[in-house]
């Protein structure tokens, strides 16, 4: 079979013998573990057989477990009209780390943005701000995962209804403070009695934090901002020294990588079968743009 025909997601469409079907899944269970376990990387930097080529394998990604990964879970969901289950298909399917693969709206189901060029913090930061402004529940699940809890937990920790949040949330992008500096991102919301909150992100993507930055932020929230609450995050991909120095002096902020953010935040997004994220065809969109954000923030090679 050509490989333009040779579609896994029509998998129950096509008139395949038992024995094909069983043949499949057990080639892709092979695989599985190691896509389940997200130790790709790390199998290929570290514990590929001397013969192998380590650079190679690295090339053929697009071609290998990248589908492995997009497929996979349209294959186990069909493979149960002809065969038994597979544990290491079955594992798969309902991942709670990659958040729920066989949804519609999982970024795995599209490919990032290649435009020759990596996006730089402020186009990732802008373009965040955008969706999230464009759907208050994904700002919502946002926020549950910058908290690192359950959504249906979130009002306790930001002490607004959620219905009240989505009626007023509002996300700000570069906001200005004094001595020329610009905080990469607001969420403002209000109580029913018109109480004004915020959360305040300041997202690095391979720069450090300059020395007084976040105690310039801080002055901004607690005097300008007329917020009577208020929480500040720092969102990086690893932590460094400078990041460690400036947080020791500012204690209200609280770090976060964007790989556990991104990876919360994808769960709760593809476990909300009821909703659809931003109308068509802007889901594809955000889809889309959450892969991009999550390749550009998790790669390491």
């Amino acid at each position: 079979m050509s490989r333009n025909t040779y579609q896994f997601n029509q998998l129950a469409d096509v008139q395949w013998d038992k024995k094909a079907i069983v043949d499949i899944a057990q080639h892709f269970a092979e695989v599985t573990d190691l896509i389940a376990t997200a130790e790709w990387r790390q199998f290929a930097n570290s514990t590929l057989p001397p013969r192998w080529n380590i650079r190679s394998i690295r090339k053929v990604w697009s071609c290998t477990v990248g589908p492995f990964r997009k497929n996979l879970p349209a294959v186990a969901s069909k493979k149960r009209f002809y065969f038994q289950g597979f544990s290491a298909t079955e594992r798969l399917l309902a991942l709670p780390v990659y958040g729920k693969l066989c949804s519609d709206q999982s970024m795995f189901r599209y490919n990032s943005v290649q435009w020759g060029f990596s996006f730089t913090e402020p186009q990732i930061t802008k373009s965040l701000a955008y969706f999230l402004k464009r759907s208050p529940s994904a700002c919502w699940y946002f926020l549950a995962a910058l908290f690192r809890c359950d959504p249906l937990l979130l009002e306790a920790k930001i002490l607004v209804e959620k219905v009240a949040f989505l009626k007023t949330a509002s996300v700000d992008v570069e906001v200005a403070t004094e001595k020329g500096k610009r905080i990469d991102l607001v969420i403002f919301w209000c109580s029913p009695t018109g109480q004004k909150s915020c959360i305040v992100i300041e997202c690095k993507l391979g720069y450090s934090l300059s020395d007084g930055q976040l105690e310039n932020y801080t002055h901004f929230v607690r005097h300008e901002s007329e917020c009577a609450q208020y929480h500040m995050f720092v969102v990086a991909q690893r932590r460094d020294a400078k990041t460690d120095e400036e947080l020791s002096e500012n204690e209200e902020w609280r770090y976060r990588e964007w790989e556990g953010v991104l990876r919360r935040w994808e769960c709760y997004i593809t476990s909300d079968e009821n909703r659809r994220f931003c109308d068509e065809p802007e889901m594809g969109d955000f889809a889309r743009f959450r892969r991009t954000i999550w390749e550009r923030t998790t790669r390491s090679w």
